[in-house]
């Protein structure tokens, strides 16, 4: 019913450690890896892969020269489930969520796509593994119950998240894969318009679940800062295709006119784009931001009424077990999901059950 869709390049040890996992846990979908990867780093994952023949069925291409995007079109072509899930070599997927997940797109049609609660995690060190540090903090992915796809990308555009890693229709991640390649900035390709291509297709559910743990480290990849979009000369180019296949969509989901589906798009995105620069640049300007903070801690009554809706909000993930210490208690409605996880972190040798 699933396959599973992993995207890697030079980045070897996290691999291994997503691969272990998987077959520690007995992970019973195939798993479709892409690979980018050069020279000793490739050398390592196919003996790597080799190992776990019997274990996992894995299908191993190898792209040499593909950026993300394409990669996941690529991949998405050889997929013949009828749904399937990407995971980045540096995150883990329960498996049985994932389950959970297919069943829910098979009782409800009118969703594309469905997953479960995302926790984020960092080591005391680089690398794939080590000790945790004591936070672990929840992950937010979209959700989206608007009924119509023009709603569904307005609140997407004002409230950017990911949707990617969600389960779908593979139908679905064949097509909004399918114009990567046309595309020659990397963040577009390979992942704004994927994502905002998405959520036309239907509603977007998050089922009570552990279903993603992601770890926060320094080889991760980042979005180009969007000021640079703009000052480069294929952006007029890129931006035509973005806007066509959007509105084409758009206009087909929503039986509207397509012209009308080219004003949504161009409308939704100065919105994206916005709140972009905004972000991009607060990031760029650690000591204003830091005096933004200090600035807002002098207005009278701010502390009142912002310390105790920290309190609330660290009170209620700690209510739905989302810490370290909750996760690793035996009570936590997730620990039995969380614990492989941690283990195969935190021991570089893995978990002592035998593969």
């Amino acid at each position: 019913m699933l396959s599973i869709i992993v995207a890697t390049k030079n980045r070897t040890a996290f691999l291994q450690r997503l691969l272990k996992y998987l077959a520690y846990v007995r992970c019973p979908y195939p798993i479709y890896i892409g690979d980018s990867s050069e020279s000793l780093d490739l050398e390592k994952n196919i003996e790597t892969i080799k190992s776990l023949k019997g274990t996992l069925q894995i299908f191993h291409q190898l792209y040499p020269t593909l950026e993300v995007g394409p990669c996941y079109a690529k991949l998405g072509e050889l997929v013949s489930t009828p749904y399937c899930v990407c995971v980045a070599d540096g995150a883990f997927l329960v498996i049985k969520s994932l389950g959970k997940c297919v069943d829910f797109l098979e009782a409800n049609k009118d969703y594309a796509m469905a997953h479960g609660i995302s926790i984020l995690f960092q080591l005391c060190e680089e690398g794939p593994h080590g000790i945790f540090r004591d936070e672990v903090g929840l992950n937010l992915l979209t959700i989206l119950e608007q009924n119509s796809a023009a709603e569904r990308l307005a609140a997407h555009c004002s409230h950017y998240l990911v949707p990617l890693y969600s389960v779908m229709r593979t139908s679905i991640w064949q097509t909004i894969w399918s114009h990567s390649s046309l595309i020659k900035n990397p963040s577009i390709a390979g992942e704004v318009l994927a994502s905002c291509y998405s959520v036309l297709f239907g509603k977007i559910k998050q089922v009570n679940c552990l279903y993603l743990v992601r770890h926060i480290h320094s080889r991760r990849t980042h979005l180009e800062m969007i000021d640079h979009w703009f000052i480069k000369p294929d952006w007029s180019e890129i931006y035509q295709i973005f806007r066509r296949c959007l509105a084409s969509e758009l206009a087909k989901q929503d039986m509207i006119p397509l012209e009308r589906g080219y004003e949504i798009v161009d409308t939704t995105f100065a919105t994206y784009v916005r709140n972009q620069y905004r972000t991009d640049f607060l990031k760029t300007n650690p000591t204003l931001y830091s005096k933004l903070k200090a600035t807002m801690k002098r207005i009278p009554g701010i502390q009142s009424s912002v310390l105790p809706l920290r309190k609330i909000i660290k009170t209620y993930l700690n209510k739905k077990d989302i810490s370290l210490m909750a996760l690793r208690r035996p009570s936590s409605p997730y620990h039995d999901d969380f614990m492989p996880i941690y283990q195969i972190v935190t021991q570089s040798n893995g978990p002592s059950r035998s593969l």
